[in-house]
């Protein structure tokens, strides 16, 4: 299952472990992508090496932060950590429907994040920004997947996941 938000990884050329840290090797260098550390998130793990003098190489950076499944059909990336520090490589295979349905609620989460609630839908989506009007989603089976927010109706359309 896709969580968000993932960074798009630029191209490297291998992956492997020195003592705890993760390397990553690429045509000009190598960086430390993460620790090995129990019971952390990824982003702690991250804020861990920050402070970590004894690293072996530079923080790998992560600069491509994807939010949503059309950001990723629209990266020309293919591989992607997400929030477990798990990479993805991402191979579209199947067409699906996209639909364009409008925005019937919004509110603020407790962590400051938007919530939306779509009309004809009962599943509601945290958002990083709920000020559209409309939002765009695939529809994979009996599950709704957020794929774009936008301020005008948009045909129906298919897209390959």
């Amino acid at each position: 299952m896709i969580s968000f938000p993932m960074y798009a990884m630029r191209p490297f050329r291998a992956i492997r472990t020195e003592g705890l840290y993760t390397i990553v090797e690429t045509a000009r260098s190598r960086y430390v992508l993460d620790v090995e550390s129990e019971g952390t998130t990824y982003w702690e793990r991250r804020l861990q090496l920050l402070g970590d003098l004894n690293k072996p190489y530079p923080m790998y950076p992560l600069s491509q932060r994807v939010e949503t499944v059309s950001q990723i059909l629209l990266s020309k990336r293919r591989k992607f950590i997400n929030v477990e520090g798990k990479l993805l490589h991402w191979k579209p295979t199947t067409f699906y429907p996209v639909v364009c349905l409008p925005i019937k609620s919004r509110w603020t989460t407790p962590t400051g994040k938007g919530g939306i609630e779509v009309q004809g839908l009962a599943t509601k989506f945290i958002v990083s920004n709920n000020s559209y009007k409309y939002v765009q989603v695939i529809q994979v089976g009996n599950r709704n997947l957020l794929y774009d927010m936008c301020n005008d109706l948009r045909k129906p359309t298919r897209r390959k996941l």
